[in-house]
């Protein structure tokens, strides 16, 4: 079943689409103009643009320096990670843009080790910042595209818009935040799309393939719980997501902990000898509904 939390992971930065590239033009036209003269504009050679890069990275959006860097058409081969906001750190970095000419023609290529601790581009506490209209090929090796490694309170306001992600390894998460790996909640707007094939867990995900975000089936994953069929209150599922994970969790997850440590033990105390008034199998549960529970539960005592 992991492949269920990988895919819901995956899911949060992957919009599926049977058309590949021919379509990118068309949709881009409606969310990006330029590029201006204003913009700062680089040209990739093909061999190892990993330093150029990171030289025009290091000013983007600084004094006296454009915030958007424009990369013309042409593949931009990586032999090691990007990084935005490296020397600036904090959380007062933000409102810059790196943009593709097209995510037909402009493609960045991983040549790097396979490593999730070296995604293809590394950016911390930035806010309201733009990325889009490039391809991101993984050179079969890349296990991380994205590393927001420093996440905001707040929502960051980043906007991903019509990427592409290929060649991605079978591990990959399109865009990483913090250090758990999940998928960037933090993004105000995701437009992106994955081009299989990809093999997650055994099962082969294509080009077109829908994907259901059933994160719920994420707590019944038996390489993460053993027996994950079987009730057991004493088991540490410290990993489970049913109250979501990572930054953003339900605030209702604080009353469900009260109600079970004193609700439930305080109801017992008082009635210990409340049981059952039907046998169990005639019980109606909600087999039918998206949270899951009883509709009605006879007792005595």
């Amino acid at each position: 079943m992991r492949r269920y939390l990988i895919l819901a992971v995956l899911g949060l930065a992957f919009l599926l689409t049977p058309a590949f590239l021919q379509s990118a033009s068309a949709a881009t036209t409606t969310a990006f103009y330029g590029p201006f003269p204003s913009w700062r504009q680089v040209q990739c050679g093909g061999a190892d643009d990993t330093a150029m890069l990171q030289s025009e990275l290091n000013v983007v959006g600084t004094d006296g320096h454009s915030p958007v860097l424009y990369i013309q058409p042409g593949t931009c081969r990586l032999t090691s990670t990007l990084h935005i906001d490296k020397e600036h750190g904090g959380c007062r970095y933000g409102g810059v843009s790196l943009l593709g000419a097209d995510p037909a023609t402009t493609r960045m290529l991983w040549a790097g080790p396979s490593d999730p601790n070296q995604p293809m581009l590394e950016y911390g506490c930035m806010f309201n910042s733009r990325f889009g209209r490039l391809t991101w090929d993984g050179g079969s090796s890349a296990q991380t595209v994205y590393w927001q490694s420093q996440v905001p309170e707040y929502s960051s306001g980043n906007r991903h818009e019509d990427e592409f992600f290929v060649n991605l390894s079978s591990s990959a998460v399109a865009i990483r935040s913090g250090g758990q790996g999940v998928g960037d909640s933090e993004a105000e707007y995701v437009r992106l799309h994955f081009i299989g094939p990809i093999e997650i867990d055994g099962q082969t995900l294509r080009s077109g393939e829908g994907v259901i975000l059933a994160t719920d089936i994420g707590n019944r994953d038996d390489a993460v719980f053993a027996e994950p069929d079987r009730l057991d209150v004493h088991r540490d599922a410290r990993q489970h997501l049913a109250f979501g994970f990572g930054v953003h969790q339900c605030l209702g997850q604080p009353l469900a902990r009260v109600e079970l440590q004193v609700v439930y033990g305080t109801l017992y105390r008082r009635i210990p000898t409340l049981r059952l008034a039907a046998d169990f199998d005639q019980i109606p549960f909600k087999h039918d509904g998206a949270i899951y529970g009883v509709y009605e539960l006879p007792v005595t005592w």
